[in-house]
This record gives structure tokens, sequence and C-alpha cells, in this order.
């Protein structure tokens, strides 16, 4: 598990919408930088996500729902179908959102969750798997001044092709917001009126984890950064004889030299990095960012997402707390026409590798 050392962060919003959520300072509790610590000591295992518990009451759950649903955050809910989008969605993403039960523990609430506290300065990182709404959170969503939602809806798609000829990608789907349409996105940058077109406007090859340490799932975006450090040990996949070899072997912590790791044998390499650029954390350590590498498509990393440099901040300008990413393996290009049915808006090969202006206050 790799957490950003600091203890405290100060955070500027550099997504769409910079100038509406103001500056605020993000403290991450002392539980978290503990545990992280403790994960680090003898990580002989990757973070597993234990999911969310749900809250106390279902009525709590359905009247959260309401709420956010009614400020912009949450453009999904419940029908006689199964849970639906308020607008036309790939069909991928519709096959993501049905395998999720509507209730405290879908990634998609959770994530409208997480951005609403963002908007309303009243986030804390726990309040990612938190197994109830604290009570300032809670009286700030009732609040009749309560901000509403100004980002556009995203949706993140990690594509993992470990086992195929096509390269690992990330891709990002956007839908403006319906109380603002496309003016608010060329107010932040976008290079051109013709890429504000509904649908995926962002693609670049990645790099996912090695032997599938990347776990596929959907979980919403809780920690954002522009640079922080990542300390952990890397799962270097080893022959059984090597593994034999070196079993009673350990590292200067003390810890095994060698393990198992997805039923592979492996060697513990430690890492500590630092200067990692445009963080956005969306599985307890794993997070999308930029590394450098000789080459991006394939499995590489520890666990994050890694992307090249001008793609990765692009990615960040782009994204915000609560969108949900998604991982997945080999996702045909069928899978990301949209629902309906309907023809995509523009070819999926003539995306750009990104598709805003980054300016060099980003």
């Amino acid at each position: 598990m790799r957490l950003p050392r600091e203890k405290t962060k100060n955070y500027t919003s550099l997504s769409f919408n910079a100038r509406i959520v103001k500056p605020f300072k993000l403290l991450l509790p002392s539980f978290l930088l503990s545990l992280a610590s403790t994960v680090l000591a003898a990580n002989t295992t990757p973070y597993e996500h234990r999911g969310y518990e749900p809250f106390e009451t279902s009525t709590s759950f359905s009247r959260d729902c309401a709420r956010l649903r009614q400020l912009g955050y949450l453009p999904l809910q419940e029908s006689a179908e199964g849970l639906v989008f308020d607008f036309s969605v790939p069909r991928e993403l519709e096959d993501i959102a049905h395998r999720y039960s509507w209730n405290a523990q879908n990634p998609f609430f959770r994530g409208a969750l997480i951005e609403f506290a963002v908007v309303n300065g009243v986030y804390r990182p726990a309040d990612a798997t938190s197994t109830t709404i604290r009570q300032a959170l809670q009286s700030t969503l009732a609040s009749r001044d309560a901000l509403a939602d100004p980002y556009p809806w995203e949706w993140v798609l990690v594509n993992k092709n470990a086992h195929n000829r096509r390269k690992e990608t990330l891709r990002i789907w956007l839908q403006p917001h319906p109380r603002t349409g496309l003016q608010l996105l060329q107010s932040q940058g976008w290079s051109s009126a013709s890429e504000q077109k509904l649908g995926f406007v962002f693609k670049t090859d990645v790099n996912t984890g090695v032997l599938g340490a990347t776990p596929n799932g959907t979980y919403p975006v809780w920690y954002r950064v522009p640079r922080t450090s990542m300390k952990g040990k890397f799962p270097r996949p080893v022959s059984h004889a090597y593994y034999v070899q070196h079993l009673q072997d350990t590292l200067s912590d003390g810890s095994p030299m060698v393990g198992t790791f997805k039923k592979h044998a492996v060697q513990w390499v430690p890492y500590d990095d630092t200067g990692i650029l445009w963080v956005s954390y969306f599985h307890g350590g794993d997070a999308i960012h930029y590394f450098a590498r000789k080459t991006y498509g394939h499995p590489q990393s520890a666990g994050c997402v890694e992307a090249p440099l001008q793609a990765a901040k692009a990615a960040y300008k782009l994204l915000h707390y609560g969108v949900p990413v998604s991982v997945v393996s080999n996702v045909s290009p069928a899978d990301l026409l949209p629902a309906n049915g309907l023809a995509p808006t523009k070819p999926q090969s003539d995306l750009p590798s990104y598709s805003i202006s980054v300016s060099s206050k980003s």
C-alpha cells in the first residue's frame, strides 16, 4: 500500500471548476498514516479492498440518494429494470452499474458523496469508507445552502489486456452538467468546441500492475495530490527454484525476501520513489499517476495505473474527487459504444491522447 508521506496537503482543485471550489487544507488522520506504516513494513500481500459497509438504516440511504440526485451529484437511480442512468452511457458502463446493488456499498453513490463533501468543504478521507455519515456531513447534505454539483459527470475506464495484443488503456467518459452544459467546459481550458461532444474525450496507454496487482472493480477517487512519494515492495516474478533457494533470506527490514503473490512465486523488491506526479488515488494506495517508463500499454507497476507525463497531467486536470474508476479486463471496442446503439460521437481511433489544453499553472 502506498500513501502520501506528508500529514498535511494544501489542495486546490485543478479540474474544471477551480474557481468555484475554494482551496482547503486536507488533513490525513493519524490512523491512516499508522495503517500505511504497518502495511509497508510487512507488505507480502497487496492492499485488499474490503468493500463498504452499509449505513445503519435504509431510510437514511434513500434520503441521501434523493438529496444527491437533487443537487446533481448522482445521475443514477433504481428502476424496475435495475440501475439506470439519467443519460445514454456506454454498454460497458451500463453493465458495470448492474453489478452493484443499490445500497451504501455502491461505488457510484460513494463517489457522489465524496464529491459533495469536497465541493462543500467538509471532506475527510475517512468518509470514503466510513460505515456512517458524520454529523457535519449529514447536516451539510440536508442544508438549504448545500452547493450543487459544479462538475461534469465523469467515468474512468482502465482496460487491462494482459493476455492479448491490445495495449492497456485509460479512457475518460464525460457528460456535461445539464445546468451548465458546454459553456463551463469551454471556460475551463478545453481546446476547442469540436471536442465538447458527449462520450469518450480522453485516451492514453497505461501500465497496470504485474500479475494482476491492479484489482478489477469500480472505486471512487478518494484523494488527489499533484506530487508525492511512494514506498512499498514490488512483486517480481521468479522461478520456483529461485524461490526455494531464497526462502530463508530476508530484506534489510527483516521481512522475507521471497513469497507468493496471486499464486506466483515472487521476490519482494523494495522501492522508495520520490517526485510522483499528478496522483489520483482510487483504491487504497493504488492511484492514477505519472511514472517514467520506456513504454506504456503493458503490466509493469506494483498496482498503480501509470501514464506518460503529459497524459497524466491532462487526466489529473480532467478528474476530480469522487469520479468512479472502473478497472476491467479485455473490453472489446463494441462495449464502448452507447448502450442505446447509437454511433459514437467520433471514431474511437481519432481520440486525442489528451483533449484539454494544459497550462504551466497546473
